[in-house]
């Protein structure tokens, strides 16, 4: 009873269960409109994982590469 990690897990999965609908959706917009500037990658990667979770999303889902790609700098992404 007296583990962090186990009251950390709890709420996770808690706030994962009864979340915002209407948030997940948003965020989910704001992923399909999210686009990389100039050459700061770093605000991209930062905001897009953001995006990703409360979308409820994790890197490994499918389709979360792709859309990291499509939001990339055309010059970054290699051709394949």
């Amino acid at each position: 009873m007296m583990d962090r990690s186990l009251w950390d897990d709890f709420e996770a999965d808690f706030r994962r269960a009864y979340a915002d609908q209407d948030a997940k959706l948003t965020a989910y917009q704001k992923l399909n409109e999210l686009r990389m500037h100039g050459s700061d990658i770093d605000s991209y990667v930062a905001e897009f994982d953001r995006l990703i979770d409360e979308a409820g999303y994790s890197r490994s889902d499918i389709g979360v590469l792709q859309k990291f790609k499509e939001g990339l700098q055309p010059s970054l992404v290699r051709k394949s």
